[in-house]
């Protein structure tokens, strides 16, 4: 009976595994002298939400010899050792299948779906390796099948959204199987990492225009991290081909649009992409480059009007920092330095400069990515002899400083507008 109430406490560990029962040895080490006897205990289950029948499961005792490995108790499945197929296994009372063609995805209840007009987005795992996942269902099948497309043309890309599977579930609804990504925080960054972000995100454009892909909605709500904090860009719904006005939107979201985008004939080209990005590079940068109004960036009811003027202080800021030509390149090499009669440091001018060219409301002006990518802000935080510019410009101390610039320039102000009268 010893072995009995031993035995006992291994039992439960059988019901926790979640999609096969598989034959184990529960290793009890006894005196090579002893025998063990005892007859056959039958286990019987049924699961929790079908009631369907399992095999029964059985404990043996088994004889110990003079072999030095370890031998024991062997948890047995009878009439069969062979795993139970996916659709008997086991599920918990949060999950479901979404599909019958694909049982070893499970859709996890408790967590929040996301849902728009035209998707909705799940969540849960694959049950053979239990690999975090999303899924998304489109409801209009010309979009599914147009999105399936373009994140086929775009797989390998680094910094964009790989597609893993899709089927049909059972409402003959197209599911498209994602990694899980995490929301990407860009306020309140530190410069390096505005510079950073902005190179990934020029990266990730350069590989699509490369494929002749145009995104057609690059904002901050389309940007993503993978678990190593890397951005990812993603929701390929309103995208199309290069020159491509057949299957055209003019659409994606206010705030975001290129100015050309409006105009008739419009053809899209990767110069919309640019745009976009822009919008999301000058909401990063507003705690760095202050009086150019840039909080107005991406709000729904901003105009050509408003872009140029936001370009015309940023230009102005600009000057500012030029005053020995340090911010333009010489031949095919920038040149670095610390110019000594700015008020901020040359790498937060390298920015703005960078962000002037790709808000200009004329396509022409705009930078291309692969261009991004060699300015001189980009560089920075990818070279290691360049990084020492950003000394200084973490978020905390940058903000402090410019607080107390504030304040003098406020005092400022107010001294110019005192009036003096005589007696």
């Amino acid at each position: 009976m010893d072995f009995l109430t031993n035995a006992s406490h291994y039992i439960p560990r059988m019901f926790k595994q979640r999609n096969s029962f598989r034959s184990r040895t529960i290793a009890s080490r006894q005196p090579s002298t002893s025998v063990l006897q005892s007859p056959e205990i039958t286990f019987t289950t049924r699961s929790r939400r079908s009631h369907k029948r399992f095999p029964s499961f059985s404990i043996q005792a088994m004889p110990f010899t003079d072999s030095s490995e370890d031998e024991g108790i062997i948890l047995s499945s009878s009439p069969s050792k062979a795993e139970l197929p996916e659709s008997e296994a086991y599920i918990a009372p949060c999950e479901r299948r979404i599909s019958n063609t694909r049982p070893f995805y499970l859709i996890n209840e408790t967590i929040p779906s996301l849902e728009t007009g035209m998707s909705k987005i799940e969540f849960g795992v694959r049950s053979s390796d239990f690999t975090p996942l999303a899924f998304k269902t489109v409801i209009n099948p010309v979009d599914a099948e147009r999105e399936t497309s373009f994140l086929r043309k775009v797989e390998g890309l680094s910094n964009v959204i790989q597609l893993l599977d899709t089927f049909e579930d059972d409402k003959k609804r197209s599911v498209l199987v994602l990694p899980v990504l995490r929301r990407l925080n860009l306020l309140k960054l530190d410069l390096i990492d505005v510079s950073k972000y902005a190179g990934q995100l020029a990266k990730a454009l350069h590989g699509i225009h490369n494929r002749n892909i145009v995104h057609m909605d690059v904002t901050l709500s389309n940007l993503m991290a993978d678990d190593d904090n890397n951005l990812v860009l993603i929701d390929f719904g309103l995208s199309t081909l290069l020159n491509d006005d057949t299957n055209c939107r003019s659409c994606g979201t206010p705030g975001y649009i290129a100015p050309e985008v409006f105009e008739p004939n419009f053809k899209p080209t990767p110069k919309v992409d640019v745009f976009g990005a822009g919008v999301i590079l000058g909401c990063m940068l507003q705690p760095y480059i202050t009086g150019c109004d840039l909080q107005y960036l991406g709000g729904s009811m901003v105009r050509s009007t408003t872009t140029e003027g936001i370009i015309a202080k940023l230009d102005s800021f600009v000057a500012r920092g030029n005053g020995d030509g340090l911010l333009h390149p010489t031949g095919s090499v920038y040149s670095y330095g610390q110019h000594a009669g700015v008020d901020a440091p040359l790498i937060v001018y390298q920015a703005a400069e960078l962000l002037s060219l790709m808000l200009q409301t004329t396509p022409g002006e705009r930078p291309t990515s692969g261009k991004i990518l060699s300015h001189p802000f980009i560089q920075a935080s990818l070279r290691p002899e360049l990084q020492h510019l950003f000394d200084g410009t973490d978020y905390t101390t940058f903000e402090e400083r410019r607080h107390m610039m504030e304040i003098y320039e406020r005092q400022r102000l107010s001294s110019e507008s005192l009036c003096y009268y005589d007696d």
